[in-house]
């Protein structure tokens, strides 16, 4: 008995040791895949903020409240993809904004599908991982818009990927916008 107790805890080493070893492996890996990853998390989006909070922003990097507006204009009017397109913003602004970690928060389509009678199928990463889909569908002199607003869906329709997907949450304020802002242009 205490030859096996013995042969137990010497297995039960080994079987740590590999544990341990593979574990480091995933983690080398994970570390790697990370630094070619370009990821959002640590950038603050601006895309989805309220007048009130792009003028708090403005406060908070010492630029003048009417600063705020302008960055309404770009984000909402132009629906830029970049702090550096906002071209009437002071450069030294810009700056700021950039060197706080902000981010406008939009991307494109990573795929779009057209159908024959008009239909057209976009599909958009998320921020915070995921995919959604987005469909545009004409129908004579008007359109329908189909905007996801969480991530998966609890409905799995046959038709749709993002119900295939499950569901995993709702999206971020940015997150709808940048599919409604993409499907206009």
């Amino acid at each position: 008995n205490c030859q096996n107790d013995e042969w137990f805890k010497e297995s039960n080493l080994s079987y740590q040791k590999q544990l341990i070893s593979i574990i480091n492996i995933i983690s080398q890996t994970y570390k790697e895949i990370e630094n070619h990853v370009d990821t959002t998390e640590n950038k603050k989006i601006i895309l989805g903020l309220s007048l009130s909070e792009l003028e708090e922003l403005a406060v908070d990097l010492n630029v003048p409240k009417y600063r705020a507006k302008q960055l309404a204009k770009w984000l909402y009017g132009h629906k830029v993809a970049d702090i550096s397109e906002m071209s009437d913003l002071p450069m030294s602004f810009r700056a700021s904004l950039a060197d706080g970690g902000y981010i406008v928060g939009r991307s494109e389509p990573i795929e779009v599908r057209r159908s024959v009678d008009g239909t057209v199928k976009y599909l958009f990463g998320l921020i915070g991982g995921g995919f959604v889909e987005t469909v545009y569908i004409p129908d004579g002199d008007r359109a329908t818009v189909c905007v996801s607003c969480q991530n998966g869906c609890k409905m799995n329709c046959l038709f749709c990927h993002t119900g295939k997907q499950g569901f995993n949450g709702n999206l971020s304020v940015a997150d709808i916008l940048n599919q409604v802002l993409s499907v206009e242009n």
